[in-house]
């Protein structure tokens, strides 16, 4: 094994060591908000992870995937991919946009609203989750879903979270393969130093203007943003 290998070796293994330490730390902490929302937040690195090891099968066992599904594959992929916002040489920025209104922005209105029975309710009906940290926003419920790399349809089953278990259980699955254990010694992560009552979360209803102002974003226009 080559000097080369070697170090790619090394980091894909402190890379597993991490996030498994992470995990460890996220399940270990007194705030609920902090073990449910930080982790959303590291979802895509939890696939980039996996999603480069596999990429590289003469210097990574190819056994460590093995049964990591063709779904579980295309989840982790979508999800690495969320990370390369602007290195999609596919969808371009367009086609990002595109895909964030269809197939996020009017799947998750579509979803949770209009479904109260009684109508005059729902002016009370929310569509979209704000994750803050110390008054900044760390994340929210379409930003999350974006990056969990989940299809909307299959997000939104009613099957009692079976789909979304079975992917997370083959992901760990190929964390242990790779030699990473929860009760595994190491040092603290983060997730150890955040304070739950500094987590706060707000329920709204997504502006209509949310795809034009992104739009203006990603095209590089923010002095037009009000």
């Amino acid at each position: 094994m080559s000097v080369n290998d070697d170090v790619i070796k090394a980091g894909v293994a402190s890379d597993a060591n991490y996030m498994v330490r992470f995990f460890r730390d996220s399940q270990e902490v007194s705030s609920a908000d902090v073990s449910a929302i930080i982790p959303l937040c590291m979802a895509p690195y939890f696939s980039l992870v996996l999603h480069e090891a596999k990429l590289k099968p003469q210097t990574i066992d190819p056994s460590v995937f093995n049964g990591f599904s063709a779904e579980a594959e295309k989840v982790c992929a979508r999800a690495r991919h969320s990370l390369k916002l602007f290195e999609d040489n596919q969808r371009n920025i367009e086609g990002q946009l595109n895909f964030f209104e269809d197939d996020i922005l009017k799947k998750h209105s579509a979803y949770f609203l209009g479904s109260t029975w009684l109508r005059f309710a729902r002016r009370w009906e929310r569509d979209l989750g704000l994750f803050t940290y110390d008054g900044r926003i760390v994340t929210t419920s379409h930003a999350a879903a974006f990056h969990l790399g989940v299809d909307s349809e299959k997000l939104f089953q009613d099957d009692r979270g079976v789909y979304r278990l079975s992917v997370m259980q083959q992901m760990g699955r190929c964390f242990a393969a790779l030699g990473s254990r929860v009760n595994m010694h190491g040092g603290e992560t983060f997730v150890r130093y955040l304070s739950g009552s500094r987590l706060k979360s707000a329920y709204v209803l997504a502006p209509p203007t949310t795809p034009r102002l992104l739009r203006e974003l990603l095209r590089g226009r923010q002095s037009t943003l009000p």
